[in-house]
């Protein structure tokens, strides 16, 4: 988990060398979590990882993931949405989840210059153009698409979502449309009533079962995206005791 420019510098230092044994070790990388979570999460780790921040080393993230040919779960939080085109041709041909955001940038599979094997696909709070989401819904490898957001009172991300479902019907092989909402901790705002509002406007634009809202209460997305790297880092332990 790398959270500060600092610590992605020193692992690449330690594993970019001549020394086979060394270089060798990135290739057992199967999950990998790069940038800073927001200030709000329960856990306020820090690290200088920020959205857009001048502090992200996009050169030595590129040789990392180059070097990563057996990654399958990447987690990237906070790259700018200018700077994820100079990061596409590094993404291996391995890798089978990708969570992005928030406000990632645009985002095709087909540009990914290896061949994909993406099973699934989270988008974290990010607006996404509509030949962006039907490139992921037809894409023959993709079987979960999650937008994944918070329930505030100055959203809309989620219903814009909720808009751009038809595509759907098109593929054979997704077999989840998810958007996904988390109620904030402690949040006066009503979010069950949105939830329900972003429902309606879902059913509106389809009937496909495939597509649905999920409600996750009491959490930010951070904790959600949290969880789900820990968990496939302690799968991945017992696999190997």
């Amino acid at each position: 988990m790398f959270k500060s420019s600092q610590k992605l510098a020193r692992f690449h230092a330690a594993h970019d060398v001549l020394e086979e044994r060394m270089s060798q070790r990135l290739k057992l990388v199967r999950n990998l979590w790069i940038g800073a979570e927001p200030s709000n999460t329960k856990r306020r780790l820090g690290g200088d990882l920020t959205y857009a921040s001048s502090a992200w080393p996009v050169t030595i993230i590129t040789r990392i993931l180059l070097m990563c040919s057996s990654l399958e779960h990447f987690t990237l939080l906070n790259l700018s949405q200018n700077d994820w085109e100079k990061l596409e041709h590094a993404i291996p041909a391995s890798l089978k989840y990708l969570s992005m955001g928030p406000v990632h940038g645009p985002f095709q599979i087909a540009n990914l210059p290896k061949k994909s094997q993406l099973q699934q696909f989270t988008s974290i709070s990010t607006f996404m153009r509509d030949n962006e989401v039907q490139s992921l819904v037809l894409h023959p490898m993709l079987q979960t698409f999650r937008r994944l957001s918070e329930a505030i009172e100055t959203d809309t991300l989620a219903k814009f979502a909720a808009e751009q479902v038809e595509c759907v019907s098109k593929s054979t092989i997704l077999k989840e449309y998810i958007i996904a909402i988390c109620l904030r901790p402690g949040s006066l705002y009503d979010g069950y009533s949105f939830i329900d509002q972003v429902e309606i406007k879902l059913r509106e634009n389809t009937e496909d079962p495939r597509v649905f809202v999920s409600t996750i209460p009491n959490q930010y997305w951070s904790d959600v995206i949290h969880e789900e790297y820990l968990s496939v880092r302690l799968g991945m332990f017992v696999s190997q005791a």
